[in-house]
């Protein structure tokens, strides 16, 4: 339980409707939404809530993600560069000093 009584996590129900919407959102940028593609994907993250609690995005869910967070930043005066935003996966990295390092080296 949080400070506040409620507990720390989401019921199941809720992380569904999330993820439909978010899921949504993606198929409609990519124009495939009521596809086969968009419907097998709705029912494998259902499948995957119901069973485990969560989903694991697919890398490009995640970089759609990741463009659409930094787009809707109000406060981010650097937000109008949203599509522009490079995603480089680094699933092996493990340390900090790891997922940090090819940062600095493209800064230079």
């Amino acid at each position: 339980m949080g400070q506040n009584g409620k507990s720390l996590f989401r019921a199941k129900e809720e992380i569904l409707n999330h993820a439909k919407d978010f899921l949504n959102q993606y198929f409609t940028s990519i124009r495939r939404l009521n596809t086969p593609a968009h419907m097998s994907r709705l029912e494998q993250v259902e499948k995957e809530i119901e069973t485990t609690g969560g989903y694991e995005l697919s890398e490009t869910e995640l970089i759609y993600g990741a463009k659409l967070a930094w787009r809707n930043s109000v406060r981010c005066i650097g937000r109008i560069q949203w599509s522009k935003l490079q995603i480089v996966p680094q699933p092996d990295r493990q340390s900090r000093r790891e997922v940090l390092q090819p940062i600095i080296q493209s800064n230079r």
